[in-house]
């Protein structure tokens, strides 16, 4: 799996990627993981999410069955994920990234590179910081429209992927 961002500004705000996949066999797997807290949809529908606040040394990965979220033929990934700048219990300040492979029959089908589309989302906003164990709070505004989807960079970091106890 490789890393990518949209940016590394390094500041604490969420990002939303898609990409697109196409599935000959109706059995798929996704492997991801984000530096921190990710929500992964299959087509509109949620499949996972997860906080990940392990380190660059030993980052988790979920494996989740999607085969009964996928179709034959085109199919699309979105996963928002939160990027938190500062440390706190729930979090490790990192650079923001997501790592995801979809694999089919044995075979990577999609996976983090180029291809990826992001924005940095307009209607999830960064709010005061709730507690030192928590971090930020976070406000939603219904009524922003959201940016244009650009292509992601493959991230050169040293990212050691481990399977996700749980």
């Amino acid at each position: 799996m490789k890393p990518i961002a949209l940016t590394n500004n390094g500041e604490s705000r969420f990002y939303e990627y898609k990409r697109n996949f196409t599935v000959e066999k109706c059995n798929a797997v996704l492997k991801i993981t984000a530096d921190y807290k990710y929500a992964a949809y299959i087509n509109g529908i949620f499949v996972c999410n997860t906080q990940a606040s392990d380190t660059l040394d030993r980052k988790s990965v979920c494996s989740v069955d999607i085969s009964d979220k996928v179709k034959q033929g085109e199919n699309e990934l979105f996963v928002i994920a939160i990027h938190m700048d500062a440390e706190f219990s729930v979090a490790r300040n990192m650079p923001a990234f997501l790592a995801f492979e979809i694999i089919s029959e044995g075979k990577i089908i999609a996976s983090s590179d180029c291809n990826t589309l992001a924005r940095c989302s307009l209607k999830y906003n960064i709010g005061d910081v709730t507690t030192p164990q928590l971090g930020y709070g976070i406000d939603y505004d219904f009524t922003a429209e959201d940016s244009d989807f650009m292509p992601c960079k493959e991230l050169d970091l040293k990212v050691n992927f481990v399977p996700r106890a749980i």
